[in-house]
């Protein structure tokens, strides 16, 4: 199963539709902000919600009588919706902890969210992948991960956006070895607010 981070500008009083979860003809989805419910293809449904046809990539929904695709980490807020600023809902795991699809300049990596991380950091092919030559632009630090101490280079990454928030100009942190998974740092996390119900974090971008 593909886990992704949900989103949508907070509701009013309109349909709020988010897919969290995605499988060969099933789709899990999140109503106005509620719990994940489980949609199977052809037409399950969901609160007038009908799940037409799905995939690992992507999700067809019939909302309000109108077809729409959404894929990883996207959702449709049905018209009235506010347009205040972007929330992204992340749904934990097994391990109870909060991984989504994000992308640094562009280029796509897994984020699992540490709040215990001061940086946003990637690996060394993360880096090369999203054209970020940090040995010539970077400042070299030691950089203490799980399995020791490693090479690391402090950068500026030009954008980093997970859901429908999108930062510049992040300070960041690229690790030459053993990180097997990106962290979504404070450098990203504190210029959002953070909440968490449950199995659920919503962040809200604030600047």
């Amino acid at each position: 199963m593909a886990i992704a981070a949900v989103l949508w500008a907070a509701p009013a009083a309109a349909t709020s539709v988010a897919v969290v979860g995605l499988f060969k003809d099933k789709a899990m989805v999140s109503v106005d902000g509620g719990p994940p419910r489980l949609m199977s293809a052809p037409g399950g449904a969901v609160d007038g919600i009908r799940l037409i046809s799905a995939d690992s990539d992507s999700a067809v929904l019939e909302i309000d009588g109108a077809r729409r695709t959404l894929h990883m980490g996207q959702s449709f807020a049905g018209q009235g919706a506010s347009s205040g600023e972007p929330i992204v809902h992340l749904t934990a795991d097994a391990r109870g902890s909060f991984s989504t699809t994000g992308y640094v300049n562009g280029s796509a990596t897994t984020f699992i969210v540490d709040t215990g991380a001061t940086s946003v950091a990637i690996s060394a092919e993360d880096a090369t992948r999203a054209g970020i030559d940090f040995k010539a632009k970077g400042r070299h630090v030691a950089i203490a991960t799980a399995s020791g101490t490693s090479q690391g280079w402090a950068v500026t990454l030009d954008k980093v956006r997970v859901g429908d928030i999108t930062l510049y100009q992040v300070p960041g942190v690229v690790v030459e070895h053993g990180l097997p998974v990106s962290l979504l740092g404070m450098s990203f996390l504190s210029r959002t607010d953070m909440k968490r119900e449950g199995q659920t974090m919503t962040l809200t971008k604030r600047y």
